[in-house]
């Protein structure tokens, strides 16, 4: 994966964003990298089919995950 900066309070940053499913006990059941870049909305239904959740399961997240295409999940 190539690195890709993002710009924050006017610096250049380079990195990337884990974006992860846990269980209750904080076990991780999904998990997709993607580049410092990316925003947290268009990687949700990707994070979500790392996963073998059962169908209607309830998740829980951030407020970078919020969204009216979201609301289902």
């Amino acid at each position: 994966m190539k690195e890709v900066g993002l710009k924050k309070a006017g610096k250049l940053r380079f990195g990337y964003k884990k974006h992860t499913i846990t269980d209750e006990q904080g076990m991780i059941l999904g998990l997709v990298t993607t580049k410092a870049s990316v925003n947290e909305i268009s990687n949700l239904e990707e994070v979500l089919e790392s996963t073998d959740l059962p169908a209607g399961t309830r998740v829980s997240g951030d407020k970078g995950y919020q969204s009216e295409k979201m609301q289902p999940y």
